[in-house]
């Protein structure tokens, strides 16, 4: 996968906090799957082209990217996008 230009990597990045953002206020509940799958499908495309740039974070960025190519397909299947 080609490393995204800066603007691409910014983009992605402001799209995951927009979506994700509102989620971080609230409490620790039992897990909703399909608001789950909804947030996951909505920030799918830009966590995938962050993927090159966390791979590239020193330290753990490469553990935490593989990690994610795992998870994802896992999500892919289990997440219906429509």
């Amino acid at each position: 996968m080609a490393m995204p230009t800066n603007q691409e990597i910014v983009q992605a990045a402001e799209e995951i906090e927009r979506v994700l953002g509102p989620l971080k206020a609230r409490e620790a509940a039992p897990v909703d799957v399909k608001e789950l799958c909804k947030v996951y499908n909505s920030i799918k495309d830009s966590l995938n082209a962050l993927l090159p740039v966390i791979a590239v974070i020193s330290t753990y960025g490469a553990p935490i990217a593989a990690g994610l190519k795992v998870l994802m397909p896992i999500a892919d299947a289990l997440c219906p996008t429509k």
